[in-house]
């Protein structure tokens, strides 16, 4: 097989696992987006869903929805770290542009927002959902579990209401990336794999990720 390069027609795969409450996810995101603008060449990005914690309540089920460091707190997180780390992380994603409201965070369950990611088949239109969906979570403590929520956010997306809808494929395609992600021993987010061969983990310097970047085109 012919080793890919960015110039060739077929770009090199970029698949990320996530999870939309993890605010290194955030960070990662507008890393890869910095490292994907400084190196030339062709790419496909890949979302994929992943769960740090699938067994959160849903919406409409007990305990669903309170205050996302309350409930961190209650499993056992030292308050005084939980705030230095979350203050690091503000402070990182600040220098990459959105500002983050950690506090205003609600601990949901976050299936319905990965399923409806799943919707939007369109590589831009899935990108300005994510963000969508990571500002809603991260700086205006919106439920993102909440249908109506999801509604509002799909709608300004610009992903139409045919879309909206939930379908069998889009579950399907969130539970074969759930699915992938433990064949993969995956335990932390986000997780980077480029050109199905080179993986990273954490939210890399964009440095880093621009090094793989060009690993992977040789």
């Amino acid at each position: 097989m012919e080793p890919t390069s960015p110039t060739a027609t077929k770009p090199i795969a970029i698949d990320v696992w996530s999870d939309i409450v993890c605010p290194w996810c955030y960070l990662g995101k507008w890393r890869l987006d910095r490292a994907l603008a400084n190196v030339e060449g062709s790419y496909s990005v890949r979302r994929r869903a992943f769960q740090l914690r699938p067994e959160t309540p849903r919406f409409g089920e007990d305990g669903a929805g309170g205050p996302k460091n309350d409930h961190l707190i209650a499993l056992g997180h030292d308050p005084a770290r939980l705030a230095a780390s979350q203050a690091r992380v503000t402070q990182l994603i600040a220098a990459e542009g959105p500002e983050l409201h950690l506090g205003r965070s609600r601990n949901v369950n976050t299936r319905a927002a990965h399923t409806l990611l799943a919707e939007a088949t369109d590589p831009a239109l899935a990108e300005a959902l994510l963000e969508r969906l990571f500002h809603a979570q991260m700086t205006a403590g919106l439920r993102i579990d909440d249908p109506e929520v999801l509604e509002a956010i799909a709608a300004e997306a610009g992903l139409t209401a045919a879309a909206r809808r939930p379908r069998p494929i889009a579950e399907a395609a969130v539970d074969d990336d759930l699915a992938t992600a433990a064949k993969l021993g995956i335990g932390s987010v986000p997780f980077f794999v480029f050109d199905r061969r080179l993986a990273l983990t954490g939210a890399q310097e964009v440095e880093a990720l621009e090094e793989t970047l060009r690993r992977a085109a040789e």
